[in-house]
């Protein structure tokens, strides 16, 4: 079952694509993003999932064979998937994906994923403000927002499995504390 999942990953992407007109703007690689979404978390959520790592670490890819390969897909989609949250639609719609998206990236277990995250989370701001006029009561709401969803990273971050993952990493890297990374010795191995 798993290596025929593993034949499809590149059929699931062509049912967004109409065959007579191979254009793929923006819309059709938000929603190739959020079937690879669904298809990682519903699983997770049913129990149905496979695993990211067999040993040490934790992680689940849905339905998929590979975190790395899932990691990598989703981080070529997620600007795209951060785009569609910039621009006018439907609130509840974008609501939706941004539970989709945070529950899926943490799950997955990998650190690529969420590097590509804040960095096109901060791409993506830098050209909403640039585009866009902005006046100070939305530019309140804005910071609140962004408030609060640091807050609840602070809270929810340590209990995902990206930081499991990180902190296993970092012991196997020798690493005790985080101003070892800034450390001369580290740098210099």
């Amino acid at each position: 079952l798993q290596n025929i999942l593993k034949l499809f990953y590149f059929p699931l992407l062509l049912t967004v694509i109409d065959p007579k007109d191979i254009k793929i703007n923006y819309m059709d690689l938000v929603k190739i993003a959020i079937i690879y979404l669904v298809f990682i978390s519903v699983p997770t959520i049913l129990g149905l999932e496979f695993n990211s790592y067999t040993q040490g670490k934790t992680g689940s890819v849905g339905w998929f064979n590979s975190g790395n390969e899932i990691s990598a897909i989703l981080s070529i989609l997620t600007p795209f998937l951060i785009y569609y949250l910039f621009t006018k639609h439907n609130i509840f719609n974008k609501l939706f994906l941004i539970i989709l998206m945070g529950y899926t990236y943490f799950i997955i277990g990998s650190k690529i994923i969420i590097i590509s995250l804040i960095v096109s989370l901060i791409f993506n701001i830098v050209l909403y403000f640039k585009n866009n006029k902005v006046d100070k009561h939305k530019l309140i709401i804005y910071l609140g927002v962004f408030l609060l969803l640091i807050f609840m990273g602070v809270i929810l971050i340590p209990k995902t499995n990206f930081s499991h993952n990180l902190i296993i990493h970092l012991i196997y890297l020798g690493i005790n504390s985080f101003q070892d990374i800034f450390s001369y010795n580290f740098i210099n191995r």
